[in-house]
């Protein structure tokens, strides 16, 4: 009987059931109330009727910033979002409410080029005559978007282009306004930027300040222009005439090393009411901005109410339109001995939302205080907040200048002076030298400069000591650091010297001439660095220095930078007099803390070299006396060892322009041969050396063999003599210079033969040493002891803090003050983190402008617009709508708000920052920490303090008096404090007054803790400079993102750190913890996650604590997150809560990158299962593990995951409840344990007692896996069925109803073996079985996508494909190829299947004139590289649809699905000398798919059942309802044997019987590949069918398969070879151990041998082919019995 088995057009997508498909959004109130907010932080600066844009108003717009959009800054502000609305979509949407109606061509033009294009300057987008007049004469209004970025790190300039408009800029704006009716300008900036140009450009209408205002920015600027919202912002910076007009321009770019803050209080606003009150250098005014509808302020009333000052307001909407408005309340202080700013900003308020002719009263209050001076010199009382005697008077506006407009509103009058807070110095500066004062003069001040005069005297006798840093010229880029010597004493160093070309001089006046020993005192952090540079006295390099320097430190990067060491030293001659010595870099160079000069002689002669007549003169090529080069890699000497010989060698010389120079002292004139001695790692090139004497070139061509061969080993020190080149030198000084001419065509030099006369050449070896370092992996922390102190406890009673800190050890003291690492989505890491004592770790995310994570979040206007709105509860909401997307995202402390003040308009971090005013400033910074911290995440208010540029941020020194900090730097910190209370402050990379801020303890615990009240923590800013001790002893708490515990305990045990410092620090963290979302709900409340009978666990969800192991994206078919970082000693815990007790099955679903990674689970402590991942071949490609059985009872239970390996991802759990697997072994198990076996035959009864002692070992293990239990129940069937006659019928009826039972539902098996197992017991009846052979149909190739159209440049159209399988992607260029597959039609009520095939595509390769490594082999990337065209024009979406319905003689609407794949249509040709290969695409498997039918057409047997079976999708792992892995075969088998009228243990046994044949081809051996094959086990073409074998049964045959198939082939007359994987190469499955997941039988992997497998084109053998269809026939034709356990017949 024969039967076909083909499922190779059958295709189903099902998904996994139970696993929840999870996608973080920002949620939609918070980005409506980002729009919001955008809307309202706007400012209407100008506006002379444009707008708002009437309705239906035809605009056209201008501007690639339009497009182009900033929704914030770069650096810690940027945040991830789904989307950003720019200002073009923006008012599309608006076109499509039928407000406006937009220009289109113009819109057109500027969304290719900025959109398609990728242009990002107006300069680069030429806006013709033609369009402009075609745009103004069918719009009457325009709309010109101006745009600017800027970022941390960096600051901007006072250039075109940035703070000033560039020149194409203004050209656009002059062409524009000259022919639009109406020109509107809008602004998309972060800061403040030059305005004189909106009056001096004629035309223009109206300008809005639209800031960069966050992920809906373009929208909310849309909804201001038509009128939606009307804009109601107000400026919070005043806007100069020009940035020169700035006080701080003068200092701002003074030095990189520091900022003299020379305006002292005078900053923004303060500056020009004093000495420009008509405001000559004003354009905008400091709290400016226009509306749409019009406001009259009246009522004014000042009065005193005990300590503070109130005023009340009635602001009337006397205009047409709704809109807000802001009243603000200014004084002017008498100036007194101290002198006040003209007026200060007092209070504030905004209105709601005015109808017209509504009206609301304001009240603002402050303390009379406020109005306080701070005296820091005692002109009156030092170190004190004064009221000066004298007229305090108030106004009353809605910007400064109204306000000075409408006149004094009050008068307080303060008859004495008197003090209103007494303080102490603090924070007092010693480096800046004067302020201005109210009067326009300046006041010196006194200084402590430790500065030093660069004026160096070097004496006849003695050391001179000479500071790096304290140079007298420089090339302008170096930068001076601070460090700390053992005793923590702040000492300066030179730094930066990290560039060819950069130098420094020092003025040396040396009492006499001489020479003159050099050492340098350095500190390296890299690999030994050699030839950091040459040295210059008065314009000439002096030879011979080569000065190396090595790495100080243990490689570890501790302070490797400051372990200073002095160096061997060098020699250079100095002349009596004035000297000016130069050090220029080569390279990179160390850091330098002195330079130590001592007299050892008279001068030496420069030209040292002597050259003698007679023999051979030798120069050792690194002792060079001059070297340099023309670019940025500099000419050094390398140390190498070569056998027995260490020397010294001159490389580098292979850049274009390097040169070397020896100098001579020739005794006699004449020719002389220079030989080099060299070693070459390149392919022998031949180049020109060089040489010239004194100038003259003497050119030659010699030939650079490689020296070595060519596997890199020692090739560029196996030095070898060159032909010699002759060169004229003249008796006496003469300079020999070698110079490069081509790069890479240089050798290295070791030494330098000269001579008269030819001389033998000497070769030396040599071979470089290496350096290794390990690190070891930190442990993870243990889970709490019973009878620990833990936070928890403490927070119950905190009462317990002293003993709960003084449990810990000094260590962990250490390791609590430092960042710890990230364990969620942002990748700035928590605090805290000690798990065995309670202590969760408390992730940290950046800002301000959103939570930057690795996520999406709402991106929130920048902080500048949230200042211009004046609106303290509209930013209050801000604050809590972030902290709820920072809690959903596992945030406890977010990284914001920036509130260091606006002193200069180029500050490149202004967008993050508020106001120039410190009142703004700080009720904004207030209002967000209140929203923030009411939803239990901490806020961290930054960066403390005196952050104000960011060029050379971490080493520039804030020069303040302590008046203007005071009153102005501090001030809005400490508003924030007082009014907020927030938990952390970041203080800031800069220094203050010479002290680093985190190490700086007036600023930290005197001010803020001491005077302000501050509870919460100091934090450092990310990877600061400073130390961490002296961090300690200041007050800040932790280092971040890591601490220096070293550093710690090394103080701890000099006795400089006491632990009651570290315990001060802890606690305040611990409180602060305590405090936040983490500790809430994962130690008072913790998440439980409850596990029933059938579970889903998300690792990287509902954890409760964790080391290393973090959430990351994943590509996993359930979405969301899995667990990354899985390093060995990561681990991750949770809280479970068990619904039933019993044995669950436990799997786990996996992914590795090659293989590694292990991990435990443990349950309260006790390890319940141990899992070891597999190869998945990434990071994101799956598998699920095995199952294992594990037991769990009912309850709460602490499940945690500890990885014991490196090396892969996890993404969940799966918990299967599994006690009737348990329950059918115990019945087994106890209906013969108690039997009397004496009644049975020996044998039956030793194998029955086999059976119950291997069930009783499954059943007394507590994780057995699935395999094992139904591996014990098939052992005991086939005892049972082995027992002899007189088996107790009751037992045997227990027996079949189990066996029947499990095999109901083979799927459900976990391990496939187990089902073997059980389908091979049964009971004779007849014999007939199965004879099968199983091939595939499939190749790998390229499926088309739904919607394959894609558009390229308006010429071409593409198809989009995915890739099916793992083809040779090299292969498939240009070549013709088809697509083909299947067509599904509706035909009336029914859908039917159509085939079709029609050529059409090719994809072309890259010519290698445009791609010329592409023979040095790259990545091929299927989504860019392998879509092939369809068309030489554009076509649209459907076009394939069109022609396939063409061909099928249908419409378009007629198909109703699609597969179809494209391949090679290449006809097969035979090929070779004896035409002895075939050359053919996808001979992969259908050789085997061919052959199989061919045998079994031609084979008849009236014993067996022959099956033909050919699968499909074998190429992508045969887990299809096609596919190998399906229950197709099995469920033919069953079909075929219920026809024949058999029963099911019938059916069992004919399958145990049976065999398979699994055909798929193999690997034969390539000729220019041999290496890639297995020695022994590897197969040739037309040498024989090939048996495949493998250990691990990924190949099915073994010893009974290998055999009975040999002697199927010895009766075919055909010959074998046999086939195994290197054992350190990876195979394939093959179909025979896929199938039998669900049907088992006796199976041999067999194949033909093949060339090129999954290229497009592949080879084989013409005589396998006939051998194969003979072997099938013969398999088909005989019937294979076993008669025996292990013995078979073949008949």
């Amino acid at each position: 009987m024969a039967a076909i088995l083909s499922t190779a057009m059958v295709a189903a997508a099902i998904p996994a059931a139970g696993i929840l498909n999870v996608q973080a959004k920002s949620p939609q109130e918070h980005i409506d109330l980002s729009r919001q907010v955008a809307g309202e932080g706007m400012v209407l600066m100008e506006n002379d009727g444009a707008l708002p844009l009437a309705q239906g108003e035809k605009v056209a717009m201008f501007g690639r910033a339009m497009i182009d959009y900033v929704r914030g800054g770069g650096g810690s502000g940027a945040t991830n979002v789904d989307y950003t609305h720019n200002i073009l979509q923006g008012m599309q949407i608006k076109e499509e409410e039928g407000k406006v109606t937009l220009y289109q061509p113009l819109v057109d033009f500027y969304t290719k080029q900025v959109s398609e294009k990728g242009i990002k300057n107006d300069a680069n987008i030429t806006v013709t005559d033609d369009m402009l007049n075609a745009a103004a004469e069918n719009a009457d209004t325009a709309i010109v978007t101006i745009g600017r970025y800027s970022s941390e790190g960096s600051d901007r300039s006072a250039s075109k282009g940035d703070y000033y408009l560039s020149d194409a800029e203004t050209e656009l704006l002059t062409r524009v306004a000259a022919k639009f009716k109406k020109t509107v300008v809008v602004l998309n900036v972060g800061a403040v930027l030059d305005t004189e140009w909106i009056k001096d450009i004629p035309g223009i209408d109206s300008v809005l300040m639209a800031w960069q205002a966050g992920m809906e920015g373009g929208l909310a600027t849309a909804d201001v222009l038509v009128g939606d919202v009307n804009p109601s912002g107000k400026f919070v910076d005043t806007f100069a005439k020009d940035y020169k007009d700035y006080p701080s321009s003068n200092t701002f770019y003074e030095s990189n090393s520091y900022v003299n803050y020379e305006e002292d209080v005078f900053v923004g606003y303060r500056f020009f009411e004093t000495f420009d009150p008509e405001y000559t250098k004003v354009n905008y005014d400091f709290g400016y901005g226009l509306s749409y509808t019009t406001f009259k302020t009246d009522n004014v009333n000042v009065k005193v109410d005990g300590e503070n000052m109130v005023t009340t307001a009635t602001v009337t909407n006397t205009g047409k339109v709704a809109g807000k408005q802001v009243v603000q309340v200014y004084f002017s202080a008498p100036q007194g001995e101290l002198g006040k700013p003209g007026k200060e900003l007092a209070a504030f308020a905004k209105t709601k939302l005015l109808q017209p002719g509504e009206s609301q009263e304001l009240t603002m209050t402050y303390a009379i205080s406020d109005m306080s001076s701070y005296d820091d010199t005692g002109k009156v009382q030092k170190s004190a907040y004064i009221m000066e005697a004298g007229d305090y008077k108030i106004y009353v506006g809605n910007s400064i200048k109204d306000a000075g407009e409408h006149g004094v509103r009050y008068t307080y009058k303060v008859e004495d002076t008197e003090v209103t807070e007494q303080l102490s110095q603090q924070c007092a500066p010693v480096q800046l030298k004067k302020r201005l004062l109210a009067d326009g003069t300046y006041e010196d001040l006194k200084t402590n400069s430790d500065e030093m005069n660069p004026h160096y005297t070097v004496p006849a006798e003695g050391t001179t000591k000479v500071e790096a840093e304290n140079f007298l010229n420089s090339s302008g880029n170096l930068s001076v650091e601070t460090f700390y010597d053992d005793n923590l004493q702040m000492k300066k160093c030179l730094a930066f010297l990290n560039e060819a070309g950069r130098y420094m001089e020092y003025e040396l006046t040396a009492e006499e001439a001489g020479k003159y020993e050099v050492i340098m005192c350095m500190a390296n952090g890299y690999a030994e660095i050699q030839n950091c540079f040459t040295v210059a006295v008065n314009g000439q390099q002096q030879p011979g220095i080569s000065f190396n320097a090595q790495q100080t430190g243990d490689g570890s990067g501790a302070s490797e930078w400051y372990n200073f060491e002095e160096c061997e030293p060098f020699y250079i001659n100095l002349d009596k007099g004035v000297n000016l010595v130069r050090f220029m870099a080569n390279k990179n160079n160390p850091n330098y803390d002195y330079i130590l000069f001592r007299r050892v002689g008279d001068q030496e002669e420069l030209y040292n070299k002597v050259i003698k007549a007679e023999g051979t003169n030798k120069i050792e090529a690194e002792k060079y006396d001059a070297a340099g080069t023309t670019g940025n890699n500099a000419v050094r000497t390398e140390n190498f060892t070569k056998d027995d010989y260490t020397g010294t060698c001159l490389a580098y010389m292979n850049y274009v322009g390097n040169y070397v120079s020896y100098y001579l002292n020739v005794e006699e004139a004449g020719d002389y041969n220079v030989i080099l001695n060299v070693a070459n790692g390149r392919a022998a090139f031949d180049f020109d050396p060089g040489m010239e004497v004194d100038g003259t070139k003497f050119p030659a061509t010699i030939n650079a063999k490689q020296t070595g061969d060519g596997s890199g080993k020692s090739e560029w020190y196996n030095f070898e003599n060159l032909e010699p080149v002759t060169v004229t030198l003249p008796k006496g000084h003469s300079i020999l210079t070698l110079r490069a001419s081509e790069k890479d065509k240089y050798p290295n030099i070791d030494y330098i033969l000269v001579e008269k006369k030819q001389t033998a050449t000497q070769s030396l070896k040599s071979a470089a040493a290496k350096k290794a370092r390990t690190a070891e992996d930190t442990p993870a922390s243990e889970p709490a002891d019973s009878g620990k102190i833990m936070l928890v406890d403490v927070y119950n009673n905190p009462e317990l803090m002293d003993n709960f800190l003084a449990q810990l050890s000094d260590d962990q003291l250490c390791t609590l003050m430092g960042g710890q690492t990230n364990t969620g989505v942002a990748n700035t890491g928590g605090m805290g983190n000690l798990m065995e004592y309670g202590i969760p770790n408390a992730m940290t995310a950046d800002g301000p402008q959103g939570i930057r994570i690795g996520t999406t979040c709402t991106a929130w206007p920048i902080s500048t617009l949230l200042a211009s709105t004046w609106d303290v509860d509209l930013v209050k909401q801000v604050g809590k709508a972030a902290a709820v997307e920072a809690h959903d995202n596992g945030i406890d402390i977010w990284l914001a708000p920036g509130m260091n003040i606006h002193r200069d308009p180029l500050c490149g971090r202004n967008f993050e920052y508020y106001s120039e005013d410190p009142l703004i400033t700080g009720k904004m910074a207030a209002a967000i920490t209140e929203g923030c911290q009411s939803e239990g995440v901490s806020i961290t208010l930054k960066h403390f303090t005196t952050n104000n540029k960011e060029t050379n941020r971490n080493s520039s020194d804030s020069r303040v008096s302590e008046r203007a900090l005071r009153e102005i730097y501090l001030k809005g910190f400490e508003i924030a404090v007082k009014e907020a209370q927030p938990w952390s402050i970041m203080t800031s990379y800069n220094f203050l007054n010479g002290i680093e801020t985190s190490e700086n303890k007036d600023l930290l615990t005197n001010i803020t803790r001491g005077e302000w009240g501050y509870e919460g923590i100091f934090m450092t800013d990310w990877g600061n400079n400073s130390n961490h001790a002296r961090e300690v002893l200041a007050g800040n708490d932790v280092k971040m993102p890591s601490g220096s515990p070293a550093t710690l305990k090394a103080a701890l045990k000099k006795g400089i750190l006491k632990r009651s410092d570290l315990e001060a620090c802890a606690e305040r963290l611990v409180k602060m913890i305590m405090k936040v979302n983490i500790f809430k709900e994962k130690i008072l409340n913790p998440v439980t996650v409850d596990i029933g009978d059938d579970t889903y666990f998300k690792a990287a969800e509902n954890i409760l604590w964790s080391q290393t192991a973090r959430a990351e994206n994943t590509s996993d078919e359930d979405g969301g997150k899995d667990l990354g970082y899985c390093d060995a000693g990561a681990w991750t815990q949770y809280q479970i809560n068990v619904a039933k007790s019993g044995t669950y099955s436990l799997s786990a679903r996996s992914a590795s990158n090659a293989g590694g990674g292990a991990f435990d689970i443990l349950a309260d402590g006790t390890k319940i299962a141990s899992f070891k991942a597999v190869n998945t071949g990434g990071w994101q490609k799956w598998t699920t593990l095995e199952a294992q059985q594990i037991k769990l009872e009912a309850g709460v239970h602490t499940l945690r995951i500890e990885f014991t390996e490196s090396g892969s991802n996890l993404n969940w759990l799966h918990f299967v409840r599994q006690s009737e697997y348990i329950e059918n072994l115990e019945k087994l198990y106890k209906a013969w344990a108690s039997q009397d076996l004496s009644e049975y035959t020996a044998e039956s009864a030793e194998t029955m007692r086999t059976a119950l002692a291997a069930a009783k070992a499954v059943l007394d293990k507590e994780n057995a896996t699935d395999s094992e239990i139904q591996a014990a129940i098939i052992q005991m069937t086939q005892a049972i069925n082995a027992m002899e006659y007189g088996t107790n019928k009751v037992h045997l009826e227990a027996i079949i109803e189990v066996a029947e039972k499990t095999l109901a539902n083979p799927g459900d098996y976990a391990d496939v073996s187990a089902l073997e197992a059980a389908v091979k017991a049964g009971k004779e009846l007849d014999n007939y079985s199965f004879h099968v052979t199983a091939s595939h149909s499939d190749s790998p190739a390229f499926k088309l996508k739904e919607n394959a159209e894609i558009e390229v440049a308006k010429k071409y159209t593409v198809l989009n494909t995915e890739g099916y399988g793992g083809m040779i992607c090299q292969t498939w260029f240009d070549r013709p190829l088809s697509l083909a597959g299947r067509v599904m039609v509706k035909n009336g009520e029914r859908i039917e299947t159509r085939l079709v095939d029609r050529d059409l595509l090719m994809i072309p390769s890259l010519a290698i004139h445009m791609d010329r490594k592409v023979n040095e082999g790259r990545a091929v990337n299927k989504q860019i590289d392998m879509l092939p065209i369809l068309s030489g024009s554009v076509k649209k979406q459907g076009e394939v649809r069109s022609l396939v319905a063409e061909e099928l003689g249908l419409k378009d609407t007629d198909i109703y699905g699609m597969d179809l794949f494209l391949y090679n249509r290449m006809g097969a040709v035979r090929w070779g000398s004896d035409r002895e290969f075939i050359g053919c695409p996808r001979l992969d498997d259908l050789q085997c798919a061919f052959t199989s039918m061919k045998g079994f057409l031609a084979a008849e047997n009236n014993q067996n059942i022959n099956i033909y079976a050919c699968f499909d999708n074998e190429e992508v792992g045969s887990g299809t309802k096609q596919g190998a892995a399906s229950t197709f075969l099995y469920d033919v088998l069953w079909r075929v044997n219920k026809a024949l009228g058999k029963g099911e243990e019938e059916f069992y046994r004919a399958v145990a019987g049976s065999f398979m044949l699994s055909c798929d081809n193999a690997h034969a051996v390539h000729p220019n590949y041999r290496q890639k094959t297995d020695a022994t086990n590897c197969v040739y073409m037309n040498d024989g069918i090939v048996i495949k074998s493998h250990a691990g049964q990924k190949y099915t045959s073994d010893a009974v398969s290998v055999a009975v198939f040999r002697m199927i082939c010895e009766k075919a007359g055909v010959p074998l070879q046999y086939f195994s994987n290197r054992s350190d190469e990876a195979g394939g499955s093959t179909l025979g151990n896929i199938a039998m997941t669900q049907v088992s039988m006796n199976t041999v992997d067999i194949g033909l041998p093949q060339l090129a497998m999954h290229s497009a084109y592949e080879t084989a053998g013409v005589k396998d082919t006939e051998y194969m269809v003979k072997a099938v026939a013969t398999f088909y034709a005989s019937h294979i019995q076993a008669d025996s356990d292990g013995n078979y017949q073949i008949y």
